[in-house]
């Protein structure tokens, strides 16, 4: 007899659909509504009329429509898909060279041997950028690297996505100093910019040691046995190399130390042009990554057609994620043509005006949590959520600044949670969706109890300066 087949996680692109369809349904179950927008006169910015909503004509997403909200995505959504597939690219011409594999392999006995202190290092890294710039999706460009680095020190790519990406988050969503999300909510609740920064700082800081403390008692665990690896297949003809250092290397030489040197040069210009000139365009990102990829090959001693074919061998393994972050989109196309999403931004504010202060308080980031899904982008669910919360929250007796910190906590970190925010990083580190929830979401429930204490305290002390 044959045994069973085991049955099989659905793939991403299957969830989607689902969420899609589910999507659609939804255009017919919820009334239609909507808000007009207006200008701050204080700040100039446009943003969303509390007093302003109201029902209009039901206007239900059609079968075709369905279909049609997927290139629709994707057209909608080609700037971060073609950012993708540059970093993708440009990533594929320097690991056409080896030279990561080539230098990690030759250091890998100390690798393994400090990789504890190697999993907070690199973390800190990326939460610093996202904690006091507010750069979150520049820091794709360094997934691949970390990725290499977890490999090479005996653990799967979800640990170097995790130092990567994980650490970023959490960095933003607390942001100290991230204008994105405290610097424009504040501005719009008329709060002075960065006040609150002790409470700030002090979330920063349990948020890293959860995320970090989590990812290293995972990587502790599949370094003992790697077939717990949540990367690990069981068949044992796809078994995952997760973990593995790359066998029959060519010796780390002169000439290879050379373009490692420059590899490396390049990146800490990476970081200037970040950090100094202020390189928010993907487009300026993706340029300067393959002036460098290029320069790095050239040195190693590539001819162009092996340049050429890093290339696209490069922007055909982010291929996959570059697509799915067009079809995710495609779900929000849905919600917005059926103009539902107003309307759930209207029913929540009703709720929540009946209730006790601290637990409404609680509620607006649980909100804040599940709207993060409708609109990814920090800036932009600022605009949106911020005009009603803040009117919602003086009515209430709930401090803006506390009202501010629900927002952030509800914003920031469920970019690593949501389809409609995170597959393109999912992407540069070849880790399906499935995978990554199944690591991901006991940290969510551990961060989602202390975003409703710290909310809940926040309340209770009347958090300022109002």
């Amino acid at each position: 007899m044959k045994k069973a087949s085991k049955m099989k996680a659905p793939n991403a692109i299957v969830v989607i659909m689902i969420m899609i369809v589910f999507a659609a349904i939804l255009t017919y179950v919820i009334p239609a509504g909507q808000y007009a927008d207006m200008v701050d006169p204080s700040t100039g910015r446009t943003v969303t009329d509390p007093n302003s909503f109201q029902y209009v004509e039901q206007n239900g997403v059609s079968f075709f429509g369905i279909f049609e909200s997927i290139p629709k995505g994707i057209i909608e959504s080609i700037s971060v898909g073609a950012i993708v597939l540059v970093y993708g690219a440009a990533f594929g011409i320097i690991n056409s060279t080896q030279v990561f594999e080539i230098a990690l392999n030759a250091s890998v006995d100390k690798l393994r041997k400090y990789s504890l202190l190697i999993i907070p290092a690199m973390s800190l890294i990326t939460s610093l950028l996202g904690a006091f710039l507010g750069i979150s999706e520049s820091c794709f460009a360094f997934i691949p690297l970390f990725v290499l680095v977890a490999k090479t020190m005996g653990y799967d790519p979800i640990v170097g996505y995790a130092m990567c990406m994980l650490g970023n988050i959490l960095g933003f969503t607390a942001g100290p100093m991230n204008y994105w999300t405290a610097g424009i909510a504040q501005g719009i609740c008329e709060l002075p910019l960065y006040s609150g920064l002790g409470m700030r700082l002090f979330i920063y800081a349990v948020l890293m040691i959860l995320g970090v403390g989590y990812t290293i008692l995972y990587a502790r665990k599949i370094s003992k046995d790697p077939t717990r690896s949540l990367m690990y297949s069981s068949d044992a003809s796809e078994a995952s190399s997760a973990g593995s250092v790359p066998q029959n290397l060519p010796a780390f030489t002169a000439r290879k130390k050379v373009v490692l040197a420059a590899t490396v040069i390049g990146f800490l210009g990476l970081i200037y042009g970040l950090t100094v000139l202020g390189w928010w365009d993907g487009s300026q990102i993706g340029g300067y990554l393959l002036v460098v990829a290029i320069v790095v090959a050239l040195i190693d001693g590539k001819s162009l057609n092996d340049i050429a074919d890093g290339f696209v061998q490069g922007a055909h393994n982010v291929l996959m994620g570059a697509l799915m972050v067009g079809m995710a989109r495609g779900i929000l196309i849905i919600l917005e043509g059926g103009m539902v999403v107003d309307t759930i931004l209207y029913a929540a504010f009703q709720l929540l005006g009946g209730m006790p202060k601290v637990l409404a308080a609680v509620f607006i980031y649980i909100f804040q949590f599940f709207f993060n899904f409708l609109v990814p982008s920090g800036s932009g669910q600022a605009a949106v959520t911020m005009p009603l919360i803040a009117p919602l929250a003086d009515m209430l007796g709930i401090t803006r600044q506390t009202a501010v910190i629900a927002f952030q906590l509800g914003d920031g970190f469920t970019n690593c949670l949501w389809p409609t925010a995170c597959m393109a990083g999912l992407a540069m580190a070849g880790i399906p969706y499935n995978k990554w929830i199944k690591f991901f979401m006991p940290l969510v429930v551990v961060v989602a109890v202390f975003s409703c204490a710290v909310v809940a305290f926040c309340t209770i002390i009347n958090l300022g300066p109002f």
